[in-house]
């Protein structure tokens, strides 16, 4: 069964008249004060719109809220150079909320404006080139995210803990985690801190693998380690060829 087809509200109003109103309005609550009807209206604008397409009247020239009209917008895009050009010709202030306004306006007009954007993008930001030297510092950052990609939550102590990150590896289960970085050819990674106080000349005694529980080691080629505290338990140094099965990734993209 077909929906019922509600008849059309009978016009109260000539196309003369909507050609005037239209004219001399900068909005359609403008053609409806002008022709005494009400100008919150829904209806009575849905069935003026509709005329007026019929009729094929213009009305680029309404500006709304808005200072300028859609013929203005077109004028000012096709005879400017720049954007500072074209919002002075609009009489709007340069800035990036009158920008993005008035190209947003432009976009949905289907205007051309690739005239107004800069001939040429910026200058990239000139950087040194990667360093091995950094990796002691880039270390931490990148373990986090590693940590974070693979849906775990790293956080650093606020007081010093034997691991450098505490991460939430499941509900409730938080592992420390000791980073390390090795930019030695030979692969050789000290893993065990000297005795609190002691010289350079010192010992260094073995972490606990209660505290913690996971190393996290970048070499030289940028190869990621992730050794849990066990396998390497009672040792200060370890060579990373001997622990190939707990290699688990690499950050070479870091290098560029």
């Amino acid at each position: 069964m077909r929906p019922a087809v509600l008849p059309r509200t009978r016009r109260t109003w000539t196309d003369d008249e909507l050609r005037a109103a239209i004219a001399g309005a900068r909005s359609w609550r403008g053609v409806l004060r002008d022709m005494g009807r009400n100008d919150s209206s829904a209806g009575v604008v849905r069935g003026m719109k509709r005329r007026a397409s019929e009729l094929g009247l213009d009305t680029s020239h309404f500006t709304g809220a808005r200072r300028w009209s859609d013929a203005q917008l077109r004028a000012a895009v096709m005879e400017s150079t720049s954007w500072a050009s074209a919002l002075a010709r609009l009489g709007c202030g340069d800035n990036a909320e009158c920008r993005a306004s008035v190209r947003g306006h432009a976009a949905c007009l289907g205007l051309d404006i690739s005239h107004l954007e800069p001939a040429a993008l910026p200058p990239a930001v000139a950087l040194g080139e990667p360093d091995l030297v950094h990796l002691r510092n880039a270390a931490p950052t990148f373990a986090m995210a590693w940590f974070q990609m693979r849906g775990a939550h790293p956080s650093v102590p606020a007081d010093p803990r034997p691991y450098d990150l505490i991460v939430e590896v499941g509900p409730g289960d938080f592992r420390g985690v000791q980073i390390k970085t090795c930019i030695s050819e030979s692969g050789e990674v000290t893993v065990a801190p000297r005795v609190s106080g002691m010289r350079k000349s010192g010992p260094r005694i073995p972490y606990d693998p209660v505290d913690v529980s996971m190393f996290f080691i970048v070499d030289r080629n940028l190869d990621v380690y992730l050794i849990p505290g066990i396998a390497i338990y009672g040792k200060t140094g370890i060579s990373l060829a001997k622990y190939e099965a707990y290699r688990v990734g690499s950050a070479r993209c870091l290098m560029g």
